[in-house]
């Protein structure tokens, strides 16, 4: 009876060693098919490359319209770089409205000068989150400051000096009053989120989104600063007077986005 009753113990023990070989042979199989998990991948910079200064193109676009600069980076880390960057393009007043007409092209009511700035902008470049994005998607942070100069020139000419665009007074061009500009210098700065495309770090191509600000202390006309009132004369019939117009303009802000090309060596 005794030897009976240890069966069922008998046949337990051997249910668990057959259950414990089944599952360490599926171990065995599982690590033979898989292979061992990899360690992540550490960024790749062009400073590991040896590469420390490059050069860039670029094609801005503002609310200011187009404009063409140029850039020198210099790497002095593995996730950081030097910039100078110099562009030249126009500069508007916030309150311009542009028509298009047959005879004068675009023709911008009340503007009194036509505006060219060139910022010089100095700052760092950082890398962002390396280790969470691809080498060829390396996204940066921008923080620069600098001096801009500005040359301002007469929109029309302006005879009788009044600082209005008589009827008898007609637009310059583009190249047209020159000799009457004058130069004033200030201020700017530009915060921006740039990403850099491609996994050969000697060319490089970049997107750049961020915010440009110039300041000019004097401020600069750019619109007409008088302008004409009718009123009614002292023999009773009406007369234009003379009023005070717009005012200068210190601060110019704009969205920027550019397409830098360039090299690195």
């Amino acid at each position: 009876m005794m030897k009976n009753m240890n069966y069922p113990r008998i046949l337990v023990i051997l249910l668990v060693i057959v259950s414990a070989g089944i599952d360490a042979g599926i171990a065995q199989i599982r690590e033979s098919i898989e292979p061992p998990g990899l360690p992540p991948a550490k960024a790749k910079t062009a400073y590991q490359e040896g590469l420390r200064t490059g050069w860039m193109g670029n094609i801005v676009l503002t609310d200011n319209g187009f404009a063409l600069g140029t850039e020198i980076r210099r790497i002095t880390g593995p996730f950081t770089e030097f910039t100078v960057s110099i562009e030249a393009g126009g500069l508007r007043d916030p309150r311009e409205q542009i028509f298009n007409s047959f005879y004068f092209g675009q023709i911008t009511p009340n503007k009194f000068k036509r505006v060219a700035s060139m910022p010089l902008n100095i700052g760092v470049r950082q890398r962002l989150f390396a280790d969470s994005f691809d080498d060829n998607f390396r996204l940066n942070v921008t923080m620069q400051a600098g001096p801009t100069l500005a040359f301002s020139y007469p929109y029309f000419e302006d005879r009788d000096g009044n600082g209005i665009r008589d009827t008898d007074e007609f637009y310059n061009d583009v190249f047209k009053g020159w000799k009457d500009g004058e130069f004033q210098l200030g201020g700017a700065g530009r915060a921006a989120i740039t990403i850099d495309f491609g996994d050969r770090f000697k060319r490089v191509s970049s997107f750049q989104f961020g915010y440009q600000l110039q300041y000019f202390p004097d401020g600069i006309q750019i619109m007409q600063p008088n302008a004409y009132q009718v009123v009614l004369g002292n023999s009773g019939f009406p007369e234009l007077e003379v009023i005070k117009g717009a005012s200068k303009e210190s601060f110019f802000g704009s969205p920027v986005i550019s397409l830098s090309f360039g090299r690195f060596w």
